[in-house]
């Protein structure tokens, strides 16, 4: 039942789209934008420039900068706004995790800086609908889990730590009921990290063994998530199925993408929006839009009809990162091309 609602809900949009240009420029930025991120509301957008964040004014697609923050000592690589707490994230090649108040100040502070990783922060996701779990990716190979307790939300702490990867973590994704996290790295491997029952701890449940590094990978509902490899010309979609008695995550399917034999930079988190059916990912100088179908001949096989790309050009090099907003509404990137950052709308054709 559970698979069949799943594929009820992929089902739900199958309109023709695609995301339009709202303005032909777009705001310039000199130094490389590893980082964007745009708050729940969609009145607030963040990105890095070199180990600088920009705080930005968003209405209806214009953007208009407001602040700067200077307090990360190296390139800032991720950045993340909570739903429902008025503070964002940054992750720097410093080590560090910085909290930060998103609320405007003359001198912005920050509400507690984490410190753990002994090298880069590489990815960064929420856990939790109460937003009480920060689960990081590194290059130190490490996975750390950091929770605050209530009432005391500004405290938090690294509860948990995974080592089971030996290189460089590039990407990891959360499934929607929280209960599983999966990451790609350098050493060649998917992890499947489960969240164990009546319990705070995490523990690896798979280890899926690749023949090539990855640096995007994304769940698509509770049973299915998609992976490209570096340089690759398909998306490869894993299926959670039994075998010998145990639920595990197999291969199922590979769907043709834009963008293989590239070169092509880690950052820019894959983003998948459940109620607009739209997958964003990047693959060497291409941004991908897929749209699933459910396949008439099996309930494990996923169609791709409504599909198209963002050609950023050869003169990007693979150095494009950006966002998709929450409600899918917004697709805003940057590349080292035309070094601008662009806002694109999502647009239904009928």
């Amino acid at each position: 039942m559970q698979q069949q609602e799943c594929c009820a809900s992929i089902q739900l949009n199958n309109k023709p789209y695609k995301y339009e240009l709202i303005s032909e420029h777009g705001i310039h930025q000199q130094q490389l934008c590893y980082a964007i991120a745009i708050n729940d509301s969609n009145t607030l957008l963040t990105c890095s420039a070199y180990k600088n964040i920009k705080i930005l004014q968003f209405k209806n697609g214009q953007v208009k900068q407001l602040q700067e923050i200077y307090k990360h000592k190296d390139w800032i690589t991720t950045l993340n706004f909570f739903k429902k707490r008025p503070n964002f994230v940054s992750g720097s090649q410093d080590a560090s995790i910085i909290i930060w108040y998103s609320i405007l100040m003359p001198n912005p502070k920050y509400m507690m800086k984490l410190k753990g990783h002994s090298r880069l922060i590489s990815c960064l996701v929420f856990g939790h609908k109460e937003e009480n779990l920060l689960i990081s990716g590194s290059g130190d190979g490490t996975i750390k889990f950091w929770s605050s307790l209530p009432p005391t939300t500004s405290e938090w702490f690294c509860s948990q730590t995974i080592n089971e990867h030996s290189n460089t973590i590039y990407d990891c994704s959360l499934r929607e009921d929280g209960n599983q996290l999966v990451t790609c790295t350098q050493d060649c491997k998917i992890l499947i990290i489960d969240k164990q029952h009546n319990q705070k701890q995490w523990e690896v449940k798979q280890v899926i063994q690749l023949n090539r590094r990855g640096y995007r990978l994304q769940f698509i509902n509770n049973q299915t998530f998609v992976f490209v490899p570096y340089s690759s010309n398909d998306l490869r979609i894993y299926n959670l199925q039994m075998l010998s008695n145990q639920e595990v995550y197999i291969n199922t399917q590979n769907i043709p993408i834009y963008g293989g034999e590239q070169s092509c930079m880690c950052y820019f988190p894959s983003k998948y929006n459940k109620q607009k059916n739209v997958l964003i990912i990047k693959n060497g100088y291409y941004i991908n839009c897929l749209r699933f179908q459910q396949s008439p001949y099996s309930t494990q096989l996923f169609d791709c009809e409504q599909t198209y790309q963002i050609d950023c050009n050869e003169k990007s090099e693979g150095n494009i990162f950006g966002t998709l907003s929450n409600d899918g509404e917004f697709l805003i990137f940057w590349d080292s091309n035309s070094k601008e950052i662009k806002v694109k709308k999502y647009t239904e054709k009928f």
